[in-house]
């Protein structure tokens, strides 16, 4: 993991999107073909992240909204 974004809801559970061995930090070999922790996250290309909670969290939901709510920003 090379960054993440942390989200609270109304009742203080714990949401966490995080991108998992997608950077040249989890394999820096050439041949991985990964992309540096900077220009992963410069990037404005579609990635793939995990969603990890604490709490009891609708995670589907989250995902959801998500993709519709905060993805347009």
């Amino acid at each position: 993991m090379s960054g993440s974004y942390t989200f609270t809801d109304i009742r203080r559970n714990v949401i966490t999107v995080y991108d998992w061995k997608a950077t040249a930090l989890y394999d820096g070999r050439p041949e991985a073909d990964l992309p540096t922790v900077k220009t992963f996250w410069a990037s404005t290309e579609p990635a793939e992240f995990r969603i990890a909670a604490r709490g009891i969290v609708d995670i589907r939901a989250f995902a959801r909204w998500l993709k519709t709510d905060v993805a347009h920003v």
